[in-house]
């Protein structure tokens, strides 16, 4: 697989919650932020995918029932 690091792709095989960074010279895997299934950084904002019960906005996993207040579903019997 390959993953962008700045400016260059590496290739590495990094396993699930896992990311490929440069480390003195050469292609590590490190750790994923723990909100995070997959990322590009160790970061919150760097997800790529999240677990089942979560959903990826703006590369933040968020989770339904913590973000509920942000969210409506829409009654589709009166359109509102």
């Amino acid at each position: 697989m390959f993953w962008e690091d700045g400016y260059m792709c590496l290739k590495a095989d990094c396993k699930t919650h896992k990311y490929a960074t440069m480390e003195n010279g050469k292609v590590v895997c490190k750790e994923c932020h723990e909100n995070c299934k997959e990322c590009i950084g160790p970061n919150i904002n760097q997800c790529s995918s999240c677990y089942d019960s979560d959903f990826l906005r703006d590369k933040v996993c968020n989770n339904c029932i913590d973000d509920a207040e942000n969210f409506f579903v829409k009654d589709d019997a009166d359109g509102q």
